[in-house]
């Protein structure tokens, strides 16, 4: 049964929700509609805690943004990439850690990148793949985030162009990138962590688009 527990600011869209480890619901940005209809991005954090049923305040990010991603990174921090602000592409990536409450920022996107797919793989980088790319184009491109060193690399190519696509990890690391926009909307394709490349994985058996995806107990 679905419980609602509230909201600890104005509504949201776009904005990304994710787990922490310390089991904490953390949405980071999106964007709220002003009085004369229009929708401006936020640089907002709300943090919801499961255990107490109550929302905890944390600290805000410094730049607004929607349409974004976001990843926990195996320290522990939470890593959020790129996005929109209005009709402006945004390159600028934050760290926030769960720890301290802070936020840092971290090397920018070599282009502006928005909606997208995000994953932190098992040895520690960051797959970002696919997505509207700066100046606006649907992306077939990938880039690696290592966060030791704090820099950005050229990733693999997909298979097709990719955006508004559905992505969930798997078990082994890799991670399925399902349907899309256009020609993306009927396949899937899969990053072999191991190998380093995107693979076709099968056809849909009905195309879609801003679709959602999760693992299931059996893989």
């Amino acid at each position: 049964r679905a419980t609602p527990v509230g909201t600890a600011d104005p509504g949201r869209l776009w904005q990304t929700l994710t787990v922490m480890p310390n089991d904490i619901a953390l949405s980071v940005g999106g964007v709220v509609r002003g009085p004369n209809g229009g929708w401006t991005a936020q640089a907002v954090a709300a943090a919801y805690d499961p255990w107490s049923g109550r929302y905890v305040r944390v600290r805000q990010p410094t730049y607004p943004r929607s349409d974004h991603g976001a990843t926990v990174l195996h320290d522990g921090r939470l890593m959020v990439v790129g996005g929109h602000d209005g009709p402006r592409f945004v390159r600028a990536v934050e760290l926030y850690d769960p720890r301290t409450d802070r936020w840092s920022v971290a090397a920018p996107l070599p282009r502006g990148r928005t909606q997208f797919a995000i994953a932190t793989l098992p040895d520690g980088r960051v797959l970002v793949a696919g997505g509207f790319e700066e100046p606006g184009e649907a992306s077939d491109t990938s880039l690696l985030y290592d966060p030791r060193a704090d820099a950005w690399s050229d990733g693999p190519r997909l298979t097709v162009a990719r955006a508004l696509s559905a992505a969930v990890q798997l078990e082994n690391g890799d991670v399925l990138l399902t349907g899309g926009q256009r020609a993306a909307a009927g396949t899937a394709e899969r990053y072999d962590a191991r190998a380093g490349v995107f693979v076709f994985a099968g056809t849909l058996v009905a195309p879609r688009m801003y679709a959602q995806a999760a693992l299931a107990e059996d893989g």
